[in-house]
C-alpha cells in the first residue's frame, strides 16, 4: 500500500512539474515577443569618458538591453530593452549603484 501512496504522490508531483514548466516557455515566449521599449535618461554626474563607460556597461549588463547609447556631450543615454526583462527601474539603480544619477525619464516614440 505504501508503494501505491507513493507512485500516485510521484505522479502528481511529474504533473505539477510538467504544467509549470510549459507555463514558463509561454510566459518566456510572451517576454521574448513583447516590443522593445526605448528610453531617453537624463544622466548626472559624467565628467569624462570613463564615465560614459560606466555608465554604458552598467546598464549593458543587464538582462533584456537591446541596445544603449551614452552622449557625455547631451548628459543623456538611450537605451532600448524588453519590458519583461528589465525596466526603468532596474535601469536607474544600476546607474545609481555606479555613482551616477538619473534626473529624468522619457519614453521615445516612434522607432529608432
Amino acid at each position: 500500500m505504501k508503494k501505491a501512496v507513493r507512485s500516485s504522490i510521484l505522479t502528481v508531483l511529474c504533473v505539477i512539474a510538467m504544467l509549470s514548466c510549459k507555463h514558463n516557455k509561454i510566459a518566456d515566449q510572451a517576454i521574448a515577443s513583447a516590443k522593445p521599449v526605448t528610453v531617453e535618461l537624463s544622466v548626472s554626474g559624467m565628467m569624462c569618458q570613463g564615465c560614459v563607460e560606466t555608465v554604458r556597461s552598467s546598464i549593458a549588463q543587464l538582462q533584456g538591453i537591446d541596445s544603449v547609447a551614452v552622449s557625455l556631450e547631451k548628459s543623456n543615454a538611450i537605451v532600448i530593452y524588453k519590458p519583461g526583462l528589465t525596466d526603468t527601474v532596474s535601469i536607474r539603480k544600476a546607474v545609481e549603484l555606479n555613482g551616477y544619477k538619473i534626473t529624468a525619464t522619457k519614453k521615445v516614440t516612434g522607432d529608432r
